[in-house]
């Protein structure tokens, strides 16, 4: 998504403009916030590491599956870029988190960005997560994630 030099649109012609747009302000607003958020860490340094980001957006759908047991959505990982926002799009349940050697499930809460920040970037004092993606026996599961390195 950002910079907006390295997108190749040859690749998406068949995106209707109206997404493109809506995309786009997304894109925007997610910038401004993950500026907003690292600077409560320390305003000036932060600011200055990040005003020139690279920003990837990840959209997933996980279709209901009947083996859901035997499935994972995506496997167990701790995120390797500086800031994670991931939006959970619908009530169905599939993020999990590991705390204390067992998998908990991060309940959805409607219009409630889920944030994940790499140890390096606040010196230790947030620790990454590690989490996984599991998916679901008899409902869909969608949600968008913005990376910034």
């Amino acid at each position: 998504m950002l910079p907006t030099i390295m997108r190749k649109p040859h690749l998406f012609t068949g995106i209707p403009l109206s997404l493109r747009e809506a995309l786009e302000e997304y894109a925007l607003g997610l910038k401004k916030l993950t500026i907003n958020i690292l600077e409560q860490m320390d305003s000036n340094e932060m600011r200055e590491l990040f005003s020139e980001c690279c920003q990837a957006m990840r959209m997933n759908y996980y279709p209901p599956c009947p083996k859901a047991e035997q499935v994972l959505g995506f496997s167990p990982h701790s995120d390797a870029d500086a800031l994670m926002i991931l939006l959970q799009l619908n009530e169905t349940e599939g993020l999990q988190i590991r705390k204390d050697g067992k998998w908990l499930p991060v309940k959805p809460i409607h219009n409630a960005f889920v944030v994940n920040i790499r140890e390096s970037v606040s010196n230790g004092v947030y620790r990454s997560i590690e989490h996984r993606a599991v998916v679901n026996s008899t409902k869909e599961r969608l949600s968008v994630g913005k990376s910034t390195t």
